[in-house]
Parts: structure tokens; C-alpha cells; sequence
């Protein structure tokens, strides 16, 4: 199902005023959207652990929504609260309030410790894994919402050169993955003003350490699927090089 498709059913799903009948509408799309969508097989053994990860979306939202309501004076209906944003390879997202909400299926593991850590990386207000076998794994994401602009690819360096500084590597540089603070926000210490260009998913992000070295570029050049890594690297290696605190291993 391409982008537009989706965005088409999505809509045609919220003519449902009902909130249970759209909420059950909604998950049942979601379900069948990225069964259709992701290349790798669904064991039907695992159907029981699958059904935990969709119900506990569903009290998720359901909470969300309510915790909405309580809070604002805007008595919209379910429906009304969410709104597909769009979709990438293995995700889908919704914005939902105030909020960004991330839905991904991924075939591998994934763990970053980065959160909350660093100013150029995206707020999280919520992150969550799910489990279904060695091969299937769900998550749940909730950020802020940012706006978006066309990002030069001067602006896309500077993003990935401060991430590089603290030892991680930006595996997909796009300006589609990079937003702007629309208020200013503080979590964990840390201080986000408004306006501050921020990294938006951090599903791509590798810790490589601080340090740069054949081995790091030659791994990029093999295996990363976004060009501009092995570009950017490449410069930020040159730039380091006529640095006085260059380090290479």
C-alpha cells in the first residue's frame, strides 16, 4: 500500500465517530498494513504475542486520548485526535494530540542509549519494545511534534557532525529526518529551544565511539545504504584531521 493509498483509507476511516467501532477500525488496519508491507515471513505460531503488542497500543491510545481530553478543552472525538503524518520502510506514523506517534516492525533488535542524551536528537516522551521471536520485534514511540522545511545539505552535515562528536553515526542523513522545536522543552537535564533542528528518527543511529578509523569508513562503505554516510564520514575524518584533538585508530 503506497503512501497516498494509505493515506486515502486512513481518511475514510475517520468518518467513524464512534471511538470503540474507530479505535478497533484503526488497529485492524494497522495489523493488516504491515503484515502486507514488511518482506520477512509472519510465523502464525506467534499470533498470541502479536495480539499483546496491538492490545496494548490500543489501552495506549485509548490512555492518551483521555489523558487528552482531561487536559484540554477540545472534546473531539477519537478519531478527530488522530491523523496519519506518513510512512517509512518499517513504520508508519500518526501525529495524536500534541504528539508524534511512531509505530515500527523491525526484523532485528534494536536498542539505543542515546535517548534523552543529546540536544540533537528528538525529545522521547515514550519508547517501548516488543518481542514477538528472533525475527519480528514492534515499538512504540511518542515525540513531539516539529516542523518540517527542505534542509540544506549543509544543514544535514552540521546535524550529522555534532551526532559524530559524541561517538555515534547517523546511518540515514535526510532532510526528511530532521525537524524543527516548535517550543522550547526540557527532559532529563536536557534544553531544547524553539527553533533548534533536531534528528526526528533514531532508528538509524550506531554507536562507533569518538575516535575515527579506516575500519569505521570501511564498514560504512559496505553497508550503509545512504551514500551521503560515506560523503559525510569522509569529510568529518578531513575536518578532525586539521583539528588539534584529532584521534585515529
Amino acid at each position: 500500500m503506497s503512501n497516498n493509498n494509505y493515506k486515502e483509507y486512513f481518511d475514510s476511516l475517520k468518518t467513524e465517530k464512534d471511538n470503540d467501532k474507530f479505535l478497533n477500525n484503526f488497529i485492524e488496519l494497522l495489523k493488516k498494513t504491515f503484515y502486507e508491507r514488511n518482506t520477512f515471513v509472519k510465523n502464525s505460531d506467534n499470533d498470541d504475542k502479536r495480539d499483546e503488542f496491538f492490545n496494548y497500543l490500543k489501552t495506549f491510545i485509548k490512555d492518551s486520548y483521555d489523558s487528552y481530553l482531561a487536559r484540554s478543552k477540545n472534546n473531539i472525538s477519537l478519531s478527530d485526535y488522530i491523523d496519519y503524518l506518513g510512512c517509512g520502510h518499517t513504520s508508519l506514523v500518526f501525529s495524536i494530540g500534541d504528539n508524534v506517534l511512531k509505530i515500527s516492525k523491525l526484523s532485528y533488535s534494536y536498542s539505543f542509549n542515546g535517548i534523552n542524551k543529546y540536544d540533537c536528537l528528538i525529545p522521547v516522551l515514550y519508547d517501548k519494545k516488543f518481542k514477538v521471536d528472533e525475527k519480528e520485534y514492534y515499538s512504540i514511540t511518542l515525540t513531539p511534534i516539529v516542523k518540517m522545511k527542505d534542509f540544506s545539505d549543509e544543514e544535514i552535515y552540521s546535524l550529522y557532525k555534532r551526532l559524530r562528536i559524541n561517538g555515534y553515526i547517523w546511518n540515514d542523513p535526510l532532510k526528511e529526518n530532521m525537524g524543527i522545536m516548535d517550543s522550547d522543552f526540557v527532559i532529563n537535564d536536557i534544553s531544547y529551544k524553539k527553533g533548534d533542528v533536531v534528528i526526528i528518527d533514531l532508528e538509524d543511529l550506531a554507536y562507533v565511539g569518538k575516535s575515527v578509523s579506516d575500519d569505521v569508513l570501511d564498514e560504512i562503505s559496505m553497508m550503509s545504504y545512504n551514500r551521503k554516510v560515506y560523503i559525510y564520514e569522509t569529510r568529518y575524518i578531513d575536518e578532525m584531521e586539521k583539528s588539534d584533538n584529532f584521534i585515529k585508530h
